[in-house]
Order: structure tokens, then C-alpha cells, then sequence
């Protein structure tokens, strides 16, 4: 799919009663103006903090106790009704056609959510930020575009569709930090050794890897001086600082706060950023803080990070991000296309390890 010559965006303004209330807004990437086509009220039903821990139980806990199935299940019939009030809340259908915009299946529609988690939390504890991805998997309506959600600070920031050009020089810094804890933790070498074969598999590629040694936070600033890198990969233990409430990345051992990798990256000019650390994306609660490392990252200057709502399994990881660097530096699509195909490659595959030798389904918010 190709991403075509429209994007919407989602204006969070106000929780009242469980509702999120907004506006949607219908942008031309062709027009000169950044000001919308259309915009359009809408209002959101919001998930209750109670059906967001059988949720989060079921992707982060589920595979410690799979004999506890009938949570699980209940977590997919939360999901999936989720799914059905945000995709009658925007009535994405109704905007198109009141612009007159005829969009066809084969096409991709960017759809720019702006930052609004602290405003729900600030506003109604009882209620929680919404699980947007869900709205990628289905097609707008029959035969109509499919929906690719990205994260904005604002909604005039949308970013163009970014291609990888693997004939140009293309370094990747991936840091590695994992010391084993757990038998489903992730090993070291499972994001690094995959991304050298896909890497060592494109003809011509001037794609570089760069594995940092040793894994302390002063290697880390040293290989940032020392070389002007395309993208940093983060294979590392993510956390939130119960003292200060931000979070931190596990470098040997050491915690090391999201605003001090920040100010590293924004030193060098990172734009690209993936982050394979757990709740490295997970939505902020309070106003003061920065638990949500992502947006930590954005808002220091870095254009495109990936990061993770929840505590990820090895088996996702490698599903993932097998499918976003395949289609990224392998097929040469869009950033926005590749991360879509990633979390398509998650909820297609469905079923996944758990304790005792049992494989169990799963609720997925991708």
C-alpha cells in the first residue's frame, strides 16, 4: 500500500463523562495551505482504567498464567468492542464523503493522533488514553483505504511519507544492553543477528550496523561522537523511576533518565529512533513527568520514534521488527508503511509461547 494524497488527524479537547472530545481533521498533503479541508466534531467513548488492567494483564501477564484463559478472552471482547466505539466515533466514512474524497482499497491513510494522554488522566482517572492501533485492522469501509496511526504533538506536524534510500549511506547504531533475568526475557542477539542477515541480503546496500561495545552509557556517547548515525536502535530494559516518575533506560546495569538519552541524541541530531525497551511509549499520567520516553524523545527534537506501550515477549519482537526492517530497508517502503506492517505481522500471527510448554491466544491492542 502507498500512502496517498490525504491524512486525518485526531484534536483531543475535553473528557467529560468517559467521553473524549474532539475534532477530526481532513488534510490535503498536495495543498499549499496547512490548513485543513474539513474538520468535523466528534466523540470518543474512552476505555475504563478497570478494562485497561484485564488488558494490559492479558499481553504482559497472560504467558505467566495460561491457565487463567477466560481474563484473556475477556481482554479480546474488551479490545474488540473498543475497537467497534472508536470506529463509530470518528465516522471516518461520513468525513471523506461529505469532502467529496474518493480514496480506493489499495490506498493508505495516515491518521495523525494528537498528543492528549495527560489531558485524559488529568481530567478522569477513571478512564484511559485509547488504543488507537486498533483502528489498522480493518479497511475504513468495503473496498475503501486502510488507516496507518502515527502519534503528533500537533496535528499540523504530520510528517510526509520517509523512505529509506539503502543506495545512499545508511548507519545503523544499535545498542544492546540486556543482562538475562527471566527464561522469556530477551536474548542479546535477537534483534542483531536477524537485522545483519536482512542487512547482508540487499544488493548494492550501503546499509552499515554498528553493535556498541562495551554497553555503557559513556560508550554510548562516545560511538554518537564519533560517527554520524541514520538511526539508533534501543535493545535495552526500559523502566519508570518510582521516586521521580520518569522513565529511565538500563544501560550495564545503570539507569540512565530518558530526558539525559534525550539530550545526547538532540546533541548529534538523531531523527530516527526505534525502541525496543519495555512501556517505552506507555501513555504519561501526570503532567510533571516524563514517564513516556517516546514523547521524551519527539518533543527534544527526534522526528520518528517506535516505541512500546506495554512489556514486550521475544516472540513479538522478532515478529515485528522482522516485518519493519524487511519492509523498510529490504522493499524500500515509507516509515509509516513498515511499522503498519509490523503490527499487521502481530495480530496475524495471534497465538504465542506461554508457561508449561502451552501456547495460548492472546488480546492484541496493535
Amino acid at each position: 500500500m502507498n500512502q496517498g494524497e490525504y491524512r486525518l488527524a485526531f484534536q483531543a479537547h475535553n473528557v467529560v463523562s468517559g467521553e473524549l472530545q474532539g475534532e477530526l481533521l481532513l488534510f490535503s498533503n498536495s495543498a499549499m495551505s496547512a490548513n485543513p479541508v474539513s474538520r468535523a466534531p466528534r466523540s470518543l467513548r474512552l476505555l475504563s482504567a478497570e478494562d485497561e488492567e484485564d488488558v494490559r494483564w492479558s499481553l504482559e501477564d497472560y504467558i505467566y498464567d495460561p491457565f487463567m484463559s477466560g481474563r484473556s478472552i475477556n481482554a479480546s471482547t474488551i479490545l474488540k468492542y473498543h475497537y467497534e466505539q472508536l470506529k463509530q466515533g470518528l465516522q471516518i466514512e461520513q468525513i471523506l464523503k461529505e469532502s467529496g474524497v474518493c480514496l480506493q482499497g489499495e490506498q493508505l491513510l495516515p491518521l495523525d493522533i494528537q498528543d492528549c494522554d495527560t489531558n485524559i488522566a488529568q481530567q478522569d482517572k477513571h478512564y484511559v488514553y485509547p488504543h488507537w492501533e486498533l483502528l489498522e485492522r480493518e479497511p475504513v469501509f468495503a473496498n475503501g483505504p486502510s488507516l496507518a496511526v502515527r502519534h503528533v504533538l500537533s496535528p499540523a506536524s504530520g510528517q510526509s511519507a520517509v523512505r529509506i534510500e539503502t543506495a545512499d549511506p545508511f548507519d545503523i547504531l544499535l545498542v544492546t544492553s540486556r543482562k538475562q533475568k527471566k527464561s522469556v526475557d530477551i536474548q542479546p542477539r535477537l534483534v542483531s543477528m536477524p537485522l545483519y542477515s536482512l542487512v547482508n541480503g540487499i544488493p548494492g546496500s550501503r546499509v552499515r550496523i554498528d553493535i556498541m561495545r562495551p554497553d555503557t552509557f559513556e560508550s554510548f556517547k562516545q560511538y554518537l561522537a564519533q560517527k554520524k548515525y541514520s538511526l539508533v536502535h534501543f535493545d535495552l530494559h526500559g523502566d519508570v523511576d518510582r521516586r521521580t516518575g520518569d522513565s529511565v533506560l538500563i544501560f550495564d546495569g545503570i539507569s540512565i533518565s530518558g530526558s539525559t538519552v534525550a539530550e545526547e541524541l538532540k546533541r548529534v541530531g538523531i531523527k530516527f529512533v526505534v525502541l525496543n525497551a519495555c512501556r517505552s511509549a506507555h501513555p504519561t499520567q501526570d503532567r510533571h513527568t516524563n514517564a513516556n520516553l517516546a514523547k521524551t524523545l519527539v518533543q527534544s527534537g527526534v522526528g520518528t520514534v517506535i516505541g512500546m506501550v506495554y512489556s514486550i515477549m521475544p516472540d513479538a519482537v522478532t515478529e515485528f521488527l522482522g516485518h519493519f526492517y524487511k519492509s523498510l530497508l529490504l522493499e524500500g517502503r515509507d516509515v509509516l508503511t513498515s511499522i503498519r506492517s509490523g503490527r499487521t505481522a502481530l495480530r496475524t500471527k495471534g497465538n504465542r509461547k506461554v508457561k508449561f510448554g502451552r501456547h495460548g491466544g492472546t488480546a492484541t491492542s496493535s
